[in-house]
């Protein structure tokens, strides 16, 4: 989606990405729409830059378009037009992009959210930034979507910058003592990422770090359990982190 300066005939809107797909027209909800006309305003708003009508079509269709399916994109974005306003959907040569300047669209917000922390000097500061970027997330990215390999290639994208900032979300607390704080945090990803093996091992440190080795060898065990339901085993550092706790070692930094 391009961010050029306002157009006459757009309307003020509020999209939801980061979670299920909502969009908010001027204060209202919209009225339903049918799938394909939603997974391409989501596509042009994900997008940077044009569309071709190629791209459109292999990401509604899978890769196998119908005979009439640039006259179903078309009708499509006739109806995307009535819903966003006229010109907020430009055409060009054999493509089309979305321009809501005014909109807020929480994809956005979560990325300057996320970029703000990256320069914040203040630990607190900038765990609160990501705390409140992580806020934005009520649920898998782009739910109620059908997905092409576009959309997915988007919500892979999404998902790693989420999984980045949660676990600097647990670092910052550890790092501030806040122990109860980093199981909480890294409890619930690890109810959706069973096999992130860098969250096993911030949540054993966090274990370990309020008193608690033999919940933190538990969670060894889980993570081992869970790891290999899913044909792997645990790496190298977590079965370090392991064998410190068992020898009474300083936990291993990295």
């Amino acid at each position: 989606m391009s961010t050029p300066t306002a157009l006459p005939g757009t309307r003020a809107h509020a999209f939801r990405l980061l979670g299920p797909f909502t969009f908010i027209r001027e204060g209202a909800l919209p009225r339903p729409m049918w799938p394909k006309p939603r997974a391409l305003l989501a596509l042009l708003l994900v997008a940077e830059g044009p569309v071709t009508l190629e791209r459109i079509g292999a990401e509604l269709w899978r890769g196998r378009p119908p005979d009439s399916a640039v006259a179903n994109i078309r009708g499509y974005i006739g109806l995307l037009r009535r819903e966003v306003g006229a010109a907020a959907v430009r055409t060009g040569l054999g493509a089309y992009e979305l321009a809501l300047p005014q909109a807020r669209v929480d994809a956005e917000e979560f990325r300057g959210l996320v970029d703000r922390a990256e320069v914040t000097a203040c630990p607190r500061q900038r765990r609160e930034l990501l705390e409140g970027a992580l806020g934005l997330w009520r649920g898998p990215a782009l739910s109620g979507i059908e997905h092409g390999p576009l959309l997915e290639s988007w919500v892979e994208r999404m998902n790693g910058h989420r999984r980045r900032a949660l676990l600097q979300v647990a670092e910052l607390s550890l790092e501030a003592g806040q122990y109860a704080r980093a199981q909480d945090v890294l409890r619930q990803h690890l109810v959706g990422s069973p096999t992130d093996e860098a969250a096993y091992q911030l949540l054993m440190r966090a274990l370990h770090g309020a008193g608690d080795s033999s919940a933190a060898l538990a969670v060894y065990q889980q993570a081992n359990r869970r790891l290999v339901d899913h044909g792997l085993f645990p790496g190298p550092q977590l079965r370090g982190m392991q064998q410190a706790i068992l020898s009474h070692l300083p936990l291993p930094t990295c």
